[in-house]
């Protein structure tokens, strides 16, 4: 008998996980870490496709992602670590000139140059365009790599996935770009959740001598375009007109770029305000468990990590309006103009007499956040991949 010819050879898809080689947790590395660590069940259900992974300099199976979806940390320069760096570049340099992929998916535009010579359709990750909808609050670098990764992927006919129908919307009319999915964002419930013990609670805040007292929190990189001066400002004004608040103001967030003289100018002398600095992932949800309100009014977002990471673990937000966080917090929370301090500071208000308000809209928090979830959006990406390849197939056929 002979035997049976398969007409149908394996699919291979690539997958950017260039952020996971990052030591500094961000929101696109929490991403592309959930994006990937639920996408192996789904892979798993396609015997017929082949997964791999581009992390480092390295190109891996995706059953060997886990040691890559924490942390790294930071490895000592030395001979031993250029040796393996020339060695991984050598293979690199060989699997690009012998493999073809039929879906090559850049998390994010920015690493375009990494995979200019991987064959293969394009799918093209696209978080924010801020650096066309707001440039004065992006660093010139980033606003150069997008766009030149957006070039990129335009001339190669990309296909593309987005966070949300906000930034969707203005693909199309900001770069008329068309193939776009909204295939959304998700966060590790395993891990922000409030269902801490109380004396785990207390131990974080004995770690950042934090304030025994209710309060509000901020999260995020410390760059204009979050608009911190507005929660700062927006706070003192709470203490002016409702001195016998008992809230006071916690900011998380690590120095990202620009002139924040205004910030500290605006917090100077406020012995209520409290600076954490960078926090690592396992801290975040005891303090954000704990928070009354996350304040998060940034003027402008594509997505927004922390609000989904605080209604997680029942916190409602306060968000700026005119964004796409009111996507993702919909009724569990209040919008506020990011630029108007009184509406801000209203919010604020609001929150501090009206504790059956917050309640309510605590417990919306949570059911918000479980639509959420990491395996939709990798299911949801693998249609994407699915269509990639076969519009690949039919230009080559063609």
């Amino acid at each position: 008998m002979t035997a049976q010819v398969n007409q149908h050879p394996q699919r291979r898809v690539l997958i950017d996980g260039t952020k996971l080689a990052d030591s500094v947790s961000d929101g696109i590395r929490r991403y592309v870490s959930g994006l990937l660590g639920a996408m192996r069940a789904v892979a798993d259900q396609h015997p017929e496709w082949a997964v791999d992974v581009h992390v480092g300099a390295r190109i891996i199976p995706l059953a060997e992602i886990d040691s890559w979806l924490t942390l790294p940390e930071p490895q000592p320069a030395g001979a031993g670590q250029f040796f393996r760096g020339t060695l991984d570049l050598i293979r690199l340099q060989h699997h690009v000139r012998t493999s073809r992929y039929d879906v090559v998916h850049l998390t994010m535009p920015n690493t375009f140059h990494t995979f200019r010579r991987f064959r293969g359709g394009r799918l093209v990750t696209v978080h924010d365009l801020s650096h066309l909808a707001c440039p004065q609050w992006q660093a010139a670098v980033n606003s150069e790599s997008l766009e030149r990764g957006l070039l990129d992927a335009t001339e190669r006919n990309a296909w593309y996935s987005t966070d949300t129908d906000f930034i969707r919307q203005e693909m199309i009319t900001r770069c008329g770009l068309s193939n776009i999915a909204v295939t959304g964002a998700g966060c590790d419930r395993s891990i922000f959740h409030s269902r801490y013990s109380q004396e785990a609670k207390d131990a974080v805040r004995r770690k950042y001598s934090m304030p025994d007292a209710p309060f509000l929190l901020s999260v995020g990189t410390l760059e204009p375009r979050k608009n911190l001066l507005g929660t700062v400002r927006a706070y003192r004004r709470l203490l002016e007109t409702n001195p016998q608040t008992p809230i006071e103001l916690v900011i998380v967030g690590k120095y990202g770029w620009g002139d924040l003289d205004d910030v500290y100018d605006a917090a100077k002398d406020c012995d209520r305000i409290h600076w954490l600095g960078s926090v690592p992932d396992e801290d975040l949800p005891l303090i954000y468990s704990q928070a009354e309100a996350l304040s998060y009014v940034s003027h402008y977002e594509g997505f927004g990590l922390p609000p989904l990471e605080s209604m997680n673990c029942g916190v409602p937000v306060i968000y700026g309006s005119g964004t796409a966080v009111a996507e993702v917090v919909a009724g569990a929370g209040w919008a506020a103009d990011p630029n108007d301090i009184e509406q801000i500071c209203d919010c604020f208000v609001e929150l501090v007499t009206r504790p059956d308000l917050r309640e309510e809209r605590s417990r919306k928090a949570i059911a918000r956040s479980e639509l959420f979830d990491w395996q939709r959006v990798a299911e949801a990406m693998w249609e994407q991949y699915e269509l990639v390849a076969e519009s690949s197939a039919s230009r080559l056929a063609g």
